[in-house]
């Protein structure tokens, strides 16, 4: 939790330098003289939205975002400009951007069909 709070105030300031010398917010060290004036209330939401993010990254339509994405990356060679892509391919590629739409439950997540990769 500790490091989840530095993060947070590094994206408020990234050039910042600060320490947390206890567990919370009131034991920060500020080796910089907190030059933007950060406060607790803008650390702790920075915190909460990146706890969020995090809780939203590791949820079910997350994980399938990220191997959905990874498909998707495996294939951007085939949109190089100097080939030329199959129908096939473009289908597949397509499919895999459609899929995540309409999946609002965790039961739609689980029941996703993937396309097959064409060779």
């Amino acid at each position: 939790m500790e490091a989840r709070k530095i993060e947070a105030i590094i994206a408020l300031h990234h050039d910042t330098v600060v320490k947390m010398v206890g567990e919370d917010l009131t034991t920060l060290e500020w080796l910089d003289g907190n030059p933007k004036n950060i406060t607790t209330k803008q650390i702790e939401d920075k915190y909460a939205e990146l706890c969020a993010e995090q809780e939203a990254f590791n949820s079910p339509i997350g994980r399938l975002r990220q191997k959905r994405d990874q498909l998707l990356a495996a294939t951007d060679w085939w949109a190089s400009s100097d080939l030329v892509m199959s129908d096939e391919r473009k289908a597949y590629r397509q499919a895999l951007r459609d899929m995540t739409s309409g999946l609002d439950t965790v039961e739609k997540v689980n029941a996703v069909t993937w396309p097959t990769k064409p060779s």
